[in-house]
This record gives C-alpha cells, structure tokens and sequence, in this order.
C-alpha cells in the first residue's frame, strides 16, 4: 500500500514546485552571458589583482576570456553605427593562463559596457570592446579591463549586438587586451600594475540565459507527463 501512494504524492509534490516557480518567475528584459576570449602574446603585471599572487612582470603567450552574466541590459544612446548596452549588476569571472600558471578571479555586482562600433575613418572595420570594472583582491582599489577585437564588414549587425551569436576567427580580425590595477585616493590615479597584450585568435559569443518561469514551465512539462502515464498505469491495474 505505501508504494501506491509514492506515485500521487511525488507527482503532488513537484506539481506544487513547478506552479510556485512559474508565479514566482519575472519579466525582466533579459539575462545573457557574455563570453569573450583571445590568445596571444602580451605582458602582464597584475600583481593583487587576481585571487592568485600574480602575475608578476610575465611576458609571453597568454589566453584570456572573461564570462559576464548580465540580467537587465541597458542601450545608451543608441545610433545608426553604434551600440553601447550597459550594466550595473553584472557578474564577472576572468581566468587568465600566462606563463605556465593559471589566475582567477569572480565578482558580482560589477559595472560593464558592451561597445560595437565603425571604425573611424574611410575603413568599413567594426570593432567589439567589453570593458569591466573590478575591484583588485589585496592591492589597488580600481581595475579596469577592456577586451576589443576588430570584425570584418557585415560580421555582426548593429542592431543585433546583444542578441544569442557567436563570432570567431576569421570573422575577428584582431584582438587586444588592456588592463590595469589603481589607487584611487581623492581623484588622484597611481597605477601599480597593467596588462598590455594582442590577440591572433578571438571569439565572442552571447547565450541567453533561461529565466525562472522557463525552468518552471520546463518542470511543469515534466509533472505533466509523469502524472499521464501513472494515471494509465493505475487504469491498468483496474
């Protein structure tokens, strides 16, 4: 008899989970994540920066990707030639292989911009920068990093900047990284480390990231068929 009543209740149970989820999902814009990465040569000094020590006047191949999640994306200013999406409440993870070691580091609640825009002049090159503001782990208190890579003509529309894509090479022309860590004290800039590094291979891409209800309506898919098919069994056991 107790096994006969497992069924209803494991099915009760996550009928419950899946409707408190779907009430309980938002209507935001949207979440995304943001990937970026390059591999090259460059030189690295960002000793405090990461939760590592290190790197420390490291010069030589490197490979960089920053992974952003953003969840409510704002278009500032937008023009016919450029797109600039910003946010306040990002979270930020930057992993950094040079010189045979590898460095780390994972914030929330971070400040970032994604800037897609023609290149001046007669060129038709567009050029990507996903600039982010981090706070150094023991030395400094500003750090800035800013990831940029040229595109060829027509790689990417304007208007889709922010929208689920990938681009890699050869569509990624070039690439560069440029970073520092500060001290900051009464609008007065020291800087105490930097990375100045260019990139031979690049890739870009935007996933859309499931909100709640998605998940809630994915679970409630479930119980759905679960409870089906043990109605039928039950009917046969009749």
């Amino acid at each position: 008899m107790p096994s006969l009543l497992i069924g209803p209740i494991f099915y009760k149970t996550l009928l419950t989970a899946a409707l408190a989820l779907a009430t309980a999902g938002h209507a935001s814009a949207s979440a995304f994540e943001i990937i970026t990465r390059s591999t090259g040569t460059g030189s690295f000094n960002m000793e405090g920066m990461f939760d590592a020590s290190g790197p420390s006047w490291v010069t030589g191949p490197y490979t960089m990707q920053i992974t952003a999640t953003v969840n409510d994306p704002v278009l500032y200013q937008p023009r016919p030639t450029r797109q600039i999406w910003t946010e306040t409440d990002a979270n930020v993870q930057i992993k950094l292989e040079v010189g045979g070691n590898i460095y780390w580091t994972e914030q929330d609640h971070r400040y970032m911009t994604i800037d897609y825009a023609a290149s001046a002049g007669e060129t038709s090159l567009t050029q990507m920068s996903v600039y982010v503001d981090l706070w150094p782990s023991r030395l400094g208190n500003y750090a800035p990093f800013v990831q940029s890579m040229v595109l060829q003509e027509n790689a990417l529309a304007f208007s889709d900047t922010l929208t689920p894509v990938a681009l890699a090479t050869p569509e990624v022309l070039a690439g560069s990284v440029d970073a520092g860590v500060y001290f900051v004290f009464v609008d007065v800039f020291h800087q105490v480390g930097a990375i100045t590094a260019h990139s031979t291979e690049n890739f870009y891409s935007v996933t859309a990231v499931p909100e709640p209800a998605m998940f809630s309506l994915t679970l409630l898919g479930c119980a759905t068929v679960a409870g089906a098919a043990m109605l039928r069994a039950r009917r046969r056991e009749r």
